[in-house]
């Protein structure tokens, strides 16, 4: 549900993959950093051209950690988590270009006077005591009240007051905590509707949606993607026209044959596939038919 500690979600595929995965936090944090600023002022806002550009800049940052600085920022989100890192044995960078990442990313969020809480978790460990990997947690927030609330839901590694300092609709945070365990059992969860899964919405969902309230939280994600769409076109363009990978379609088709018929059976879904990639579209809508 999380795009950060105190859990990450294994089945979101746009967290912050550093090697196409999210590590749980362990511990505590070491050298947490609490920077508190005002409010994004007009003067910020007008030149939100300029920030953005500058944020394009930060090259190790993926989309979604930019989709999150930016919806913060913007006041969107109340929170949100970028983490940045470093894999010892896969990483194609050093731990000195790590630690530098996180000094720029450090300057760039002072710079723009956003409220930020920054720590180093405890590194994870092999069975044999090596250290493998390390990890900087940023945690950013519109105001300091909002700062707040998600330090105290970290350090007491509290789940529904995370979600709610985050700015997910109460109603998923509701739905994720009262589960047993979300990530094997997800009985109060919803598998998003076929139609959110191909859609451009899609790329802006932080959270698991519940199973009876996801049509509501679907709008809050709309007006994210508008967001992001109005204060950096280029980068929405740029997230929203990836090209699909017929593979997972090849797998859907395989692995879940009922979730597969679905996507037949949706105009809205094929129309945005459509968009996207015609000649898959044409194999697809010849499938529906039969052909």
């Amino acid at each position: 549900m999380f795009e950060g500690p105190p859990k990450f979600n294994p089945d979101i595929p746009r967290g912050n993959p550093e090697d196409g995965s999210s590590p749980e936090s362990k511990g505590k944090g070491q050298n947490e950093k609490l920077k508190s600023e005002r409010e994004i002022s007009a003067e910020q806002w007008e030149h939100r051209k300029e920030i953005v550009e500058k944020l394009e800049g930060l090259e190790f940052l993926y989309d979604t950690d930019k989709i999150i600085f930016l919806l913060v920022f913007t006041g969107e989100k109340s929170g949100g988590h970028i983490g940045i890192v470093y894999r010892l044995d896969t990483s194609d960078y050093t731990e000195e270009e790590f630690r530098n990442r996180g000094r720029k990313l450090q300057d760039f969020l002072e710079e723009n006077k956003v409220s930020y809480y920054s720590r180093e978790i405890e590194p994870q460990r092999a069975t044999n005591g090596e250290i493998i990997l390390k990890q900087l947690d940023f945690y950013l927030a519109k105001d300091i009240e909002s700062l707040e609330k998600i330090k105290e839901a970290v350090d007491e590694h509290d789940e529904r007051k995370f979600g709610l300092a985050m700015g997910y609709p109460q109603t998923a945070v509701e739905a994720f905590v009262s589960t047993e365990d979300p990530f094997t059992k997800p009985d109060l969860l919803f598998v998003e509707p076929i139609e959110v899964e191909f859609s451009e919405e899609r790329s802006f969902l932080f959270f698991r949606m519940s199973k009876e309230h996801w049509h509501e939280e679907l709008e809050v994600v709309k007006r994210w993607a508008r967001t992001i769409k109005e204060v950096a076109p280029q980068l929405y363009e740029e997230i929203t026209s990836q090209p699909l990978q017929k593979e997972y379609i090849d797998a859907l088709r395989k692995e879940q044959p009922e979730r597969f018929q679905e996507l037949l059976n949706s105009q809205q879904a094929l129309e945005f596939i459509r968009k996207r990639d015609e000649e898959l579209y044409g194999e697809l809508a010849k499938e529906r038919l039969g052909i």
